[in-house]
Formats: structure tokens, C-alpha cells, sequence
């Protein structure tokens, strides 16, 4: 009987072996997966941690500049002092003819005080004065101009840069300012008004950022009255009656022949603010009876003259012109408000 040949049953070796093959690929694949999202978690975090890192600088970097804004201006040290100015010692410090000067002279003094721990480098000083069409407002040079801003250790010079427009008024600008920490800066600038009127100003202080480098600026803004554009003497009582100051005697005898202002109206101001206003030592008292006068090349001169004064010593005060000074240029009703406003 022929014997039959059989196959080998095969089936079973390649399902096995298909089994086994396909096993690496399956965990691969699985694994592949789980490090995906290993580093995909990991890049969130990445992110995440970058993101709170810029986050914890953006605070710090706007915590540092809001240290610096009141650290400059919190100081009350970040100001002007306003003086009216002579033409005599415009003379005297600068050297130039003063013959013709036919305007207001008022000095500006620049103050900057750095109360923080951190040095602000190239720092820059602006002062914006806006006037009617029909005024003009010149810078004089001083020799104070010219000199180191400050009465510390700051050592470097500084140059006043001094521009007119149409559209943005008068600038000055002091450029390259060092404000050391606890140190204040000071200066000094005379200008020269035409017309006298209330002169809309800014002053600016800007540098910037240590962190960010953007820009920062401390903006301040303020008018220039009238009052300021006038010399300014207070005669008490006792020396009108005596006139023991020859200094004085002059201007006392012209301030007995004033007369009372027709186009003004009596206005009431604390002493505190006449005293303030017109200089008057701490040993002089405010009284009633005395005088507070101003005096103009093209006003000559007039005041007022203390009528009274209430139980919370608020004194009601009574314009004077003399005789040969029009009332037509002068601007009462601003000037008393711009008093009443200096407490």
C-alpha cells in the first residue's frame, strides 16, 4: 500500500510567529506614545514656569518703576520755586546790557531730589511754557545756568538746550542728568515775560527703566501768575507812619498818595498766604493797616492795603493804584484769585 505522504500542519508556528512579531511593533508604538506625552507634559511645564518667570519679572520691573515715580515726586522735592527776578542782578550775574530789557523777569528754581536707592543715569529735565499768540518769553543765560546742577557730589556738566514753536510754545531742556540715590539736584533758569499773563507750564521729568528700558516720565503741571511777574514788598504799619527805612522812604511816600482802584473789588486772603506771598519775615506780623505792593516798569506801582481781619484771620483786603498808573492793564480780579490760591 503505497504509503501517504503527509503535509506538516504549519497554521499554528505562523500564528505564533506572527504573534511574536508583531508584539515589539504593538509596545513600541505604546512606548513611543508615553514619551510623547512625557515631553509634552515636560513642555508644559517649560512653558508654564517661563511664563511665570516673565510674569514674576514683569511685577518686579513695574514694582521697581513705581519705587522710582514715588521715590522722586513722594520726595515733594520734584517742584518749582518761583521768584520774581531784578533786572539789576540779571546785570550783575550775567554781564549783559540790561538797557533795553522791557519785560517781566522771573527766576525759576529747579528742584529733583532721587529719595530711593537706585541711580537714574541720563536723566532728562524739560520745562514747557505755553503763552498767548501775542507774547514772547526769552531765556537769559546766567552764570548759575552753566554750572554742575547740584549741590552734592554730581560732577558733570550740563548745557540748557532752548527751543521755540509755534505749535509746542518754549522748551527747555537740561539733558544728561545723573540722580544719585538720596541726592538732590538744583538749578536755576531766568526767564523773560513781554506780556504779563498767567503762562500755562509743564515740568518733566523723564529717564529710563532700568529693567525695561522704556521710557518713564514724571509729568507736573502748573501755571506761572501774574503775581510772580511783579516785585513784590510788604510795608507794616509802623513804617508808613514813621518811614524809619530810607531804603523804603521813596516808595512809602508814593504808597501814601496811592489811591482806591476803580475797577477792583475787595478781596479776602488767610495772612498766612500774604506772608507767604510778600516775603514777610516771621518777626513782622501781618496787621491791619499795612501794605502789600507791586511794582512794574510799565504799572509803576499799586497794592492793596489790609481792611480788616476776622477771628479765623482771614484779611479783607482793598485795592490801590497811584494816581499816574492806569487800572485798564491791570488784571486785579486774577492776581487776588492767584493770592487766595498760593495757601
Amino acid at each position: 500500500m503505497d504509503s501517504e505522504h503527509v503535509q506538516p500542519d504549519t497554521s499554528s508556528e505562523d500564528k505564533s510567529s506572527t504573534t511574536e512579531a508583531s508584539f515589539p511593533t504593538a509596545a513600541l508604538g505604546s512606548f513611543i506614545g508615553k514619551v510623547g506625552d512625557a515631553f509634552g507634559n515636560l513642555q508644559k511645564v517649560i512653558v508654564d514656569n517661563e511664563k511665570r518667570t516673565l510674569e514674576m519679572v514683569s511685577a518686579m520691573n513695574s514694582m521697581m518703576e513705581t519705587t522710582l515715580k514715588m521715590g522722586i515726586s513722594s520726595s515733594k522735592k520734584l517742584g518749582l520755586q518761583v521768584e520774581t527776578f531784578s533786572v539789576e542782578k540779571l546785570k550783575e550775574l550775567s554781564g549783559q546790557n540790561t538797557n533795553d530789557i522791557d519785560c517781566s523777569l522771573v527766576k525759576l528754581i529747579v528742584l529733583v531730589k532721587n529719595n530711593t536707592k537706585i541711580p537714574i543715569e541720563n536723566t532728562t529735565i524739560e520745562l514747557g511754557f505755553t503763552s498767548s499768540p501775542n507774547n514772547k518769553i526769552k531765556l537769559y543765560n546766567i552764570d548759575n545756568q552753566k554750572k554742575n546742577l547740584t549741590d552734592s557730589n554730581v560732577d558733570i556738566e550740563k548745557s540748557l538746550v532752548w527751543k521755540e514753536s509755534n505749535q509746542d510754545g518754549y522748551k527747555v531742556y537740561i539733558d544728561g542728568v545723573c540722580l544719585v540715590p538720596f541726592t538732590e539736584v538744583r538749578t536755576s533758569i531766568v526767564l523773560g515775560i513781554k506780556n504779563k499773563e498767567q503762562i500755562k507750564s509743564q515740568f518733566k521729568v523723564k529717564f529710563l527703566s532700568p529693567g525695561t528700558g522704556s521710557e518713564i516720565c514724571i509729568n507736573n503741571s502748573f501755571y506761572l501768575y501774574i503775581l510772580y511777574q511783579y516785585k513784590r514788598t510788604y510795608i507794616p504799619l509802623n513804617e508808613i507812619n514813621n518811614s524809619l527805612s530810607s531804603k523804603k522812604e521813596e516808595l512809602i511816600q508814593k504808597v501814601k498818595a496811592m489811591v482806591l482802584a476803580q475797577n477792583a473789588e475787595k478781596f479776602q486772603a488767610k495772612l498766612d498766604t500774604l506772608r507767604k506771598v510778600f516775603f514777610v519775615p516771621p518777626a513782622l506780623g501781618v496787621e491791619i493797616g499795612s501794605y502789600c505792593i507791586f511794582e512794574s516798569l510799565e504799572h509803576g506801582i499799586f497794592g492793596f492795603r489790609i481792611e480788616r481781619v476776622d477771628d479765623n484771620y482771614l484779611g479783607e483786603c482793598m485795592w490801590l493804584t497811584s494816581e499816574e498808573t492806569s487800572d485798564d492793564g491791570i488784571d486785579f480780579d486774577s492776581i487776588s484769585k492767584e493770592i487766595v490760591s498760593s495757601a
